[in-house]
């Protein structure tokens, strides 16, 4: 029996509906001369479907394909396995259209026939008149089949199709002599890149989550415990709020007796000392989409009159890059301001860190067909800023910010202020 453990505070809710920007798609489609698109990756299976994978199986082994046209954006095909089937009771789709293809579940001495899918579902799911009984119901025996067969469904017998593995891509298209295969995987990023009011909340939740969870773990430590002991009373404040954490990632700052900004710190571990300065760079999802970031917090809660000049160093330059993201600004100006603000403080560049990424799906979640040197942001991504401050354990500091990019201006994903954590 479980006793002392932390109770449940959230309601586990399905992902919503619909989570695509089908106009947006629609007109990269248009602008990239693809008529139709396949999700064969489970991200873009999830983006498109609102079904997300198993977690144990690879993210080039989604069992959820989606089949697009876009001269038909009403009309989508989600193909999936028979044992996903019951899902549908639970998880809500914007896709009517459902193709099941027989799986390994089922027995290799019985053939793919429809009465057979009463293995797999009952008759509230089977019935459905929009694919069931009533309808034009298909059982096929290979997941090749109902791609293949959907394709031609929506009239994508010619023409360009993309497909986000390519690889396999060829293979399917190859059952099709007057359809050619083309790469998808950035066009479903260049898409993702600028999110849905749905996905910002979503976002938005996911960052709460990490925001409450931290202020709670911190607040909780004490004396003794070690840099593993208040992570696992994040992770369990997480789990708490309905989030999935993440494990203490090798991406994340070192706060042990590295000099370097990135260790181990799944192995890593040390005692959590009164005066130390502590950056938290905090990973994990929320419905699928993912947290980021974190700020810095001195141990016991009395910063030093340096770490407190410096923390007013970095907070200015988090705020100035901040207040100039906009559509259309590049990273490299953001960074110039964020290295130039740092300077009007006295600090040089030596150890300095600034760098950007965007959020979402991923933590790359954007197009990466012309690399991530220097990009611009665009409007309704979610983007994040970092600084890493070096220093020892009295004086390095982190700070990652996110922030939802509007045409003139950037708004905060984070609630909290700008004060360290206390």
């Amino acid at each position: 029996m479980l006793v002392n453990h932390p109770q449940r505070q959230f309601e586990r809710q399905p992902a919503p509906e619909k989570l695509c920007n089908i106009p947006r798609l629609v007109e990269v489609m248009e602008e990239r001369g693809v008529d139709g698109i396949v999700a064969l990756f489970g991200t873009n299976q999830y983006y498109m479907s609102s079904f997300s994978k198993h977690s144990s199986l690879p993210e080039t082994t989604g069992s959820l394909p989606v089949i697009f046209s876009r001269h038909d954006p009403e009309h989508p095909i989600l193909v999936m396995s028979e044992s996903e089937l019951m899902r549908l009771q639970v998880q809500p789709t914007w896709i009517k259209d459902i193709r099941p293809f027989a799986s390994s579940n089922l027995p290799f001495h019985r053939e793919a026939n429809f009465e057979e899918l009463a293995r797999f579902a009952g008759q509230e799911v089977l019935e459905n008149s929009t694919w069931g009984r009533q309808g034009a119901a298909t059982y096929y025996s290979n997941m090749g089949q109902a791609i293949v067969a959907g394709l031609r469904d929506l009239g994508l017998t010619r023409g360009r199709v993309a497909f986000d593995n390519y690889e396999m891509g060829v293979l399917f298209a190859s059952a099709i002599p007057e359809l050619e295969a083309v790469p998808g995987e950035n066009l479903f990023r260049h898409v993702r890149a600028r999110k849905t009011d749905v996905e910002i909340e979503l976002l938005r939740k996911a960052s709460w989550i990490n925001q409450t969870s931290l202020e709670g773990a911190v607040r909780n430590w004490q004396k003794g415990m070690s840099w593993h002991d208040l992570i696992f009373e994040y992770q369990i404040n997480a789990l708490t709020h309905g989030g999935s954490p993440n494990l203490p990632d090798t991406n994340a700052p070192d706060n042990g007796l590295s000099p370097y900004f990135h260790a181990d710190l799944e192995v890593v571990d040390f005692e959590l000392r009164e005066g130390m300065n502590i950056m938290f760079d905090l990973h994990g999802r929320y419905n699928g989409y993912c947290w980021d970031g974190g700020k810095s917090w001195t141990v016991g809660g009395n910063p030093n009159p340096v770490t407190e000049k410096n923390w007013e160093a970095t907070v200015a330059a988090t705020r100035e890059m901040a207040n100039a993201s906009r559509t259309g600004t590049k990273i490299s100006e953001l960074s110039r301001i964020g290295f130039e603000t740092f300077a009007k403080f006295g600090h040089d560049e030596k150890g300095l860190i600034i760098f950007f990424h965007s959020l979402g799906l991923d933590h790359i979640d954007q197009d990466l067909s012309h690399g991530m040197k220097d990009w611009a942001l665009q409007r309704d991504m979610v983007y994040s800023i970092h600084i890493a401050f070096p220093g020892d354990e009295n004086q390095r500091l982190f700070i990652e910010d996110i922030l939802h990019v509007k045409d003139d201006c950037s708004d905060r994903i984070f609630t909290w202020d700008d004060q360290l954590l206390s």
